[in-house]
């Protein structure tokens, strides 16, 4: 197996795409640097069963920006950087749900039928029907496992947390992570991103324990904010919780 120190695992619709590109260009300088990148298929319990000596390094986002951030990366089957047309669940669902806002609203709708058609379509477009605890597992694997945790990042604070991770992985400062919408993979900035209060607590719910994870991640980043480089590396810290 290869020699892994970090490894970055690709939480959908957090800044994975970008973080990976200044990776990569770190790796054709130094090739034998102990960082390995995952795509979306490679858990945190995955990664922990598979790489035993290797710490984590992950992002996250609040939940409903992820929702309307996955909702419209789908609606244009990824692109234009990639192209992953629909399942035949997903056209079905855009049909009926062209904007996130009608779909997170539908999830409390009086008509059942239309609820039925809503609570589908959560559960069959990409990125929206990934969850945290599938990628990550529970609170409770979390505080179980936070010695395997080298860093969590905030999507939010891209900019900021790439600073950190420059010293943690030994990126040069010359290499600049990408801002276009194509490189980066974000959507478009025109897009219409408003959600009414009843799609806010809509979401909410759905996301309940998304939530649980996301304030348990942005604890673990109020921790990490007092402690030392060394002390992040070596993963000496107690659970956030």
């Amino acid at each position: 197996m290869e020699d892994v120190q970090f490894g970055v695992l690709h939480n959908r619709k957090t800044a994975g795409t970008a973080l990976k590109e200044v990776i990569a260009q770190q790796k054709q300088r130094t090739p034998f640097m102990k960082v390995q990148c995952f795509d979306h298929a490679m858990t945190l319990p995955q990664f922990i069963t598979h790489y035993p000596t290797a710490k984590a390094i992950f992002f996250v986002r609040d939940p409903i920006s992820r929702f309307v951030s996955g909702f419209y990366s789908r609606l244009r089957e990824g692109r234009p950087r990639y192209y992953f047309p629909w399942s035949s669940a997903e056209a079905r669902a855009f049909k009926r749900f062209n904007h996130p806002n009608l779909l997170a609203e539908a999830l409390s709708s009086f008509n059942p039928l239309k609820r039925w058609f809503a609570i589908s379509a959560m559960k069959s477009i990409g990125h929206v029907r990934h969850t945290y605890e599938d990628f990550l597992g529970p609170v409770g694997f979390l505080q179980s496992h936070v010695q395997r945790i080298a860093f969590i990042g905030h999507q939010k604070e891209f900019e900021a947390d790439l600073i950190k991770l420059r010293a943690m992985l030994a990126i040069e400062a010359d290499i600049v992570a990408p801002h276009d919408e194509i490189r980066a993979h974000r959507n478009p900035k025109e897009l219409d991103k408003q959600l009414s209060e009843t799609a806010i607590k809509n979401l909410q719910k759905w996301y309940r324990r998304d939530f649980e994870i996301y304030e348990w991640c942005l604890a673990w980043r109020q921790y990490d904010r007092s402690h030392s480089r060394e002390e992040l590396i070596r993963g000496s810290r107690p659970s956030p919780g």
